[in-house]
C-alpha cells in the first residue's frame, strides 16, 4: 500500500466487501461467497452527493477505506455495525505513488441495485 503506517492508526473500524455476482431467475443480486476485509473509518455524516448516475442523492454515511484497490459500486459492504445500505458513490484518492485510499458514501434504507435501486432521494 502506499501509504504511511500511521494512517491506518485513524481507521479503528472494519469493513467487508463481497462483489456483485449476478442477478438469479427472481431478479434478486447475488455476491460473491468470497469477501474482502479493509480496515476503515465510518462516519455516519449525511450530506448531498452525485450518485454514479450523475443524481444528486442524501448520503446517510462515508466510509475512509485502506485500500489502493478500487471498490465498484455495486459492491455490497458490511458495515461495522453490520448494516448494508445501498453504496452510492466510490471515490479514488491519489497521491504521487498511486491510489492512496478510496471513499464510499452509503444511503440510508433501501438496498442498492445495479439496475438503479440505489438511489435513496432525488432532487
Amino acid at each position: 500500500m502506499s501509504f504511511d503506517s500511521e494512517f491506518l492508526e485513524l481507521m479503528p473500524h472494519t469493513i467487508v466487501v463481497q462483489g456483485f455476482d449476478s442477478v438469479n431467475q427472481y431478479g434478486e443480486e447475488t455476491f460473491s461467497t468470497s469477501a474482502s476485509t479493509f480496515d476503515a473509518l465510518v462516519e455516519e455524516h449525511p450530506q448531498f452527493v452525485r450518485n454514479s448516475y450523475g443524481e444528486t442523492v442524501l448520503s446517510s454515511h462515508i466510509a475512509y477505506v485502506a485500500s489502493t484497490n478500487r471498490i465498484p459500486v455495486t459492491s455490497m459492504v458490511t458495515l461495522p455495525d453490520a448494516t448494508q445500505p445501498a453504496l452510492i458513490r466510490s471515490d479514488v484518492f491519489s497521491d504521487e505513488d498511486g491510489i492512496h485510499h478510496i471513499v464510499l458514501f452509503f444511503g440510508s434504507g433501501a438496498s442498492g441495485s445495479v439496475f438503479g435501486g440505489n438511489i435513496v432521494a432525488g432532487a
